[in-house]
């Protein structure tokens, strides 16, 4: 909502942000960037579960509605452009580099960018130099991980953040057969592996997105190695 995240995302920024509110303004053009007087807005509450993606279907609806509304004032000479009040806070094009996840950052803000870069740029992290898309996440119950440290917990791969775990719901990197130890153990002491989309402690393992491998013998064989390590 102008003045705040003038620019090509303030969507994303308003998400990354974690701004309570976000919505849509018809405005008039100046040369300054998207500085015109407002004819309307329509203001959208979060709820902090959105991603940029979802809320910019939705208020492309709602978006639809009140340039309508705005353009009939016009004809008819019923609307009235204000000034923008508030100073204003630009919102510049993501890009790749805008999609890395922190995780000694609090965990609500890595949620934040995660729903602030999805579907595009993309939220990512490394994990032993392996890029890592992550593609969905949620707060996660349980004991406390330092930061950046996996873990395996009740079959759901978990993050250590500066404050609570987060819950990896999916993700996904380069397709690769080899096993790759992450740098974490069960209480046990057992290894936690990961390709890709699987994760695995011993031979017990848990499917993450299977839905990227719908071939059942290169699931197989996937199991079947990681079991083997």
């Amino acid at each position: 909502l102008l003045p705040r995240w003038r620019g090509a995302a303030p969507v994303q920024h308003a998400l990354i942000a974690g701004d309570g509110e976000t919505g849509a303004s018809v405005f008039r053009l100046v040369p300054e960037l998207d500085a015109g007087d407002v004819f309307g807005e329509r203001r959208l509450a979060l709820n902090g579960t959105e991603t940029a993606g979802e809320l910019l279907a939705a208020l492309a609806i709602d978006g639809a509605g009140l340039l309508h509304e705005v353009v009939d004032g016009i004809a008819d000479g019923t609307a009235r452009a204000v000034p923008q009040i508030g100073g204003p806070t630009l919102a510049p094009k993501l890009t790749i580099a805008d999609g890395a996840l922190d995780f000694t950052e609090p965990a609500d803000r890595v949620l934040a960018r995660l729903r602030g870069v999805t579907p595009e740029p993309g939220a990512f992290t490394t994990v032993d130099g392996v890029r890592v898309k992550v593609l969905a996440g949620h707060a996660a119950s349980g004991p406390p991980l330092a930061p950046r440290r996996i873990a395996l917990t009740d079959r759901v791969v978990v993050v250590g953040t500066a404050t609570d775990p987060i819950a990896l719901e999916r993700f996904s990197t380069h397709f690769n057969f080899e096993p790759m130890v992450f740098d974490a153990r069960d209480e046990a002491g057992v290894p936690v592996y990961h390709t890709n989309v699987l994760m695995c402690i011993g031979t017990d393992y848990a499917m993450i997105g299977l839905d990227m491998i719908a071939d059942e013998g290169r699931r197989a064989e996937i199991v079947a190695r990681l079991e083997r390590s």
